[in-house]
C-alpha cells in the first residue's frame, strides 16, 4: 500500500454522504485504532479530517496484529501521535514511528520481558516524554520476590534524573527496594503513584521530587512494632503538595507478622501533617484496617478533627474509605462522632454499616470506585439523611462491588437497585461461606419473570461459593457476562443449563486451586469452548502428586482448548517467607511438553513467576 496520500475517491456508499457533524460524533465512539485503521485510507475527505480534526489520533494503542499495514500508515500518521498505549509485554513496532510522542502508558497484563522496558528508556523519545505510566497487570511482583530486576534499575535511574522532562510518573508494579545511591533530583515531575511494600517508602521517594504537588500511594499499613526513628522525616520535608491520596491494603502483606498486630494509626498521622500546611484534597482509602481496642477507634469523626483534618486550613475536599475489624459494638455511638459542627460546616456526608466482621466507614457520595461489601442503602446510618434518600448519583462512580452470602438471602432487590444506581458497574465478586442455609438462588420460573438485567457487568468473581447458589443470576441477570474469577468454587457440571451459557459467554477464566484446574483438564473438548484466556495460579507445594500431575493437566488444556489464545500459570508460595525457585515447577512443565508438538502451536514464555503460553497465530 502506498504511503502517499490517496487520491480522490468517487463515493460509493451512503456513509460518504454524512455531514461531517454526524461523522465525527460517530468517531467519539471509536478508538483511535479503529478510526486510523477504518477510515485513514477509505478516501480523501476522510483523511483530511482525521489530519485536521488532530485529537482523534493523538492518543493510539499500540497495535498487535497486521503490523506491515500500521508500519507503513505511521509512515504518515505517527508524527500526530502524542500518547502510546501499550498492551503487549513486548514492543511490536519502533518508538522511531512516533517523533512527537510524549506519553507512554504500559497497561500489559504482564511483566515486560526483560529487555523491553529498557529499550524504550534508551531510546530518545524517553527524553521528550512528560507522562510515563507503567500500570499494574494481573501478575505482580510477590513480596517474598524482593529482587530488582535491571530493568527496574535503569527505569528508576533514568526517572529521578536530570536527564529527562517528566512530569508525571506511576508505576504500579510493586516496589520493594532499590538502590537509590544513583538517583538525582528531578524538578519537573509534580505527579507521583505508586505502589510500595511499605508505608515508610514514601520517603525514599519524596526527597528526589521538590516540586511535588499530587501523590498517589498505595502500600501496607505501618505497625505499631516498627521503629519509630523510621518516620522522622519531618527535617527535609519542604514540598507544597496539593494532593494527597493514600491507599493501605493488608492483602499485600508479607505475612511475617501475626495477622492481628495492630496498624499503627498515629505513624499515618504523623506522616499526612507533614504537608497539612498545603493539602487541599485529601483521599484515604484503609481496607482491613485492624484494631485492638474498640475504644480507641481510630476513625471515628471527633479524632479525625482533632488529630488530622482541623489543622488542614486550605482542604476543601476530603474523602474517606475505611473498612476497620474487629467491627463497633456501638454504631450508633460511632455515628454522633461524625454530627459534629465541624462536619457539618464542611458539608463532608458520612455513611457507615456493620457486617458480620467489620465496620464500613465513607464519604457520600461514594468517591472511590470500588465498594467491599456493599448493603442495601435503607440499612446504611449517615450524617446526612437527606442525602442518602433523595440522591441518585450517590454510588455512580462505583465499578466494583463486593456482596456476601452472609447479608443478601435474596439479589433481586440490590440488583434493582444496581440498575438505577450504578450505570458504571462492570465487575461484581461474589463471596461468602458455602452452606445450604444462604442459598439465595431463585425458582426459575420467577426470574425469567421478574429477571432484572445488568448489561454492563462483563466480570464476575466466585469466593467460596456453591454455583447453585447462583445459577440463575448468572444465567438471566448478567448477559454480558464474559470474565469468570474462581476461588474454592467448584464448575458447574457439564451437562447443566449454566454450562452451556458458560461456554458460550465466557472468554476469559482465572482458577485458583490446582483440584479444579485438573477437573478442568479431564472434561469434555467442548466445555468452556469459546474460551480464549486462562490464568491459573499454582502454590509451590511439596505434594509429590501433584507436581507430577501438572505437566500432564497443562498439556491437555492446551491441546483440547480449541480457542485458548493464551494461558499463563501464576506461581505464589503460602509461606512468604520460604524462598523458592519457580523453575521448580516450570522446568517439568515445559520438559513434558517437548515430548508433544505445543511449541510448534504456542510461544512459550517463562519470565518472573509466571510461565506464558500465547498461541502463534496471534503473531
Amino acid at each position: 500500500m502506498s504511503v502517499n496520500i490517496i487520491k480522490e475517491n468517487i463515493s460509493i456508499t451512503y456513509f460518504d454522504y454524512l455531514p461531517t457533524e454526524i461523522i465525527l460524533h460517530i468517531f467519539d465512539y471509536l478508538s483511535s485504532i479503529d478510526i486510523i485503521y477504518s477510515f485513514f485510507y477509505l478516501n480523501r475527505r476522510l483523511q483530511n479530517l482525521l489530519i485536521t480534526q488532530k485529537h482523534y489520533i493523538h492518543n493510539l494503542q499500540l497495535p498487535t496484529t497486521n503490523l506491515y499495514f500500521w508500519q507503513q500508515i505511521l509512515l504518515i500518521t505517527g508524527s500526530y501521535i502524542k500518547s502510546l498505549i501499550i498492551v503487549n509485554d513486548y514492543l511490536t513496532l519502533s518508538l522511531d514511528l512516533f517523533p512527537n510522542l510524549t506519553s507512554i502508558i504500559i497497561k500489559s497484563s504482564f511483566d515486560f520481558i526483560d529487555g523491553q522496558l529498557k529499550l524504550i528508556l534508551e531510546h530518545k523519545q524517553f527524553q521528550k516524554l512528560n507522562i510515563l505510566k507503567i500500570k499494574d497487570g494481573i501478575v505482580s511482583k510477590w513480596p517474598n520476590n524482593q529482587t530488582e530486576s535491571d530493568d527496574e534499575k535503569i527505569l528508576f535511574k533514568k526517572v529521578f534524573s536530570k536527564e529527562n522532562n517528566l512530569q508525571v510518573f506511576e508505576y504500579l508494579p510493586l516496589f520493594t527496594k532499590s538502590n537509590c545511591n544513583d538517583w538525582t533530583v528531578n524538578i519537573y515531575i509534580h505527579s507521583l503513584t505508586l505502589n510500595l511494600l511499605h508505608f515508610k517508602d514514601i520517603f525514599i521517594f519524596i526527597k528526589y521530587v521538590p516540586n511535588l504537588v499530587y501523590l498517589n500511594i498505595q502500600s501496607l499499613p505501618p505497625f505499631s512494632d516498627e521503629n519509630e526513628e523510621d518516620y522522622k522525616w519531618n527535617h527535609f520535608i519542604t514540598i507544597q503538595l496539593k494532593e494527597f491520596h493514600l491507599k493501605l491494603n493488608e492483602q499485600n502483606n508479607s505475612s511475617h507478622r501475626c495477622v492481628y498486630s495492630a496498624h499503627d494509626f498515629n505513624k499515618i498521622i504523623s506522616t499526612i501533617q507533614l504537608f497539612s500546611s498545603s493539602l487541599i484534597i485529601l483521599t484515604l482509602n484503609f481496607q482491613n484496617f485492624n484494631m485492638n481496642d474498640e475504644n480507641d477507634l481510630l476513625f471515628n469523626g471527633i479524632k479525625l478533627e482533632n488529630q488530622l483534618l482541623k489543622s488542614m486550613i486550605k482542604l476543601k475536599k476530603f474523602y474517606l474509605y475505611a473498612e476497620t475489624y474487629p467491627k463497633t459494638k456501638d454504631i450508633h455511638k460511632l455515628l454522633s462522632t461524625f454530627q459534629t459542627q465541624f462536619w457539618f460546616d464542611h458539608n463532608w456526608s458520612i455513611g457507615l454499616h456493620n457486617d458480620h466482621r467489620n465496620t464500613y466507614i465513607y464519604s457520600l457520595p461514594f468517591h472511590f470506585n470500588e465498594f467491599h461489601n456493599f448493603i442495601h442503602s435503607n440499612q446504611i446510618l449517615s450524617n446526612n439523611d437527606q442525602l442518602l434518600k433523595n440522591n441518585m448519583h450517590l454510588w455512580y462512580n462505583i465499578t466494583s462491588l463486593g456482596l456476601s452470602m452472609r447479608i443478601h438471602k435474596n439479589f433481586e432487590d440490590i440488583f434493582r437497585f444496581i440498575k438505577i444506581n450504578m450505570p458504571k458497574l462492570s465487575s461484581i465478586r461474589f463471596f461468602g461461606a458455602k452452606s445450604s442455609s444462604n442459598t439465595a438462588c431463585l425458582v426459575k420460573k420467577t426470574i425469567q419473570k421478574n429477571h432484572v438485567t445488568l448489561n454492563s457487568v462483563t466480570t464476575v468473581s466466585l469466593e467460596c461459593i456453591h454455583m447453585e447458589q447462583l445459577e440463575e443470576y448468572l444465567i438471566y441477570t448478567l448477559p454480558n457476562l464474559k470474565n469468570l474469577i474462581l476461588t474454592a468454587t467448584e464448575l458447574p457440571l457439564i451437562d447443566s443449563e449454566l454450562a452451556l451459557i458458560f461456554n458460550k459467554r465466557i472468554q476469559r477464566l482465572e482458577v485458583s486451586q490446582f483440584f479444579y484446574v485438573k477437573i478442568l483438564a479431564d472434561i469434555s473438548y467442548h466445555y468452556f469452548s469459546n474460551l480464549k484466556e486462562l490464568n491459573l495460579t499454582y502454590y509451590y507445594t511439596f505434594n509429590v502428586e501433584e507436581c507430577q500431575d501438572r505437566p500432564n493437566v497443562i498439556r491437555k488444556i492446551l491441546e483440547n482448548f480449541a480457542n485458548l489464545r493464551i494461558l499463563s500459570i501464576y506461581v505464589v508460595c503460602c509461606d512468604m517467607n520460604y524462598i523458592f525457585d519457580v523453575e521448580d515447577i516450570f522446568k517439568p512443565i515445559i520438559r513434558n511438553l517437548d515430548r508433544y508438538q505445543i511449541k510448534d502451536k504456542y510461544e512459550i514464555k517463562c519470565y518472573g513467576q509466571y510461565l506464558r503460553f500465547v498461541k502463534k497465530l496471534l503473531f
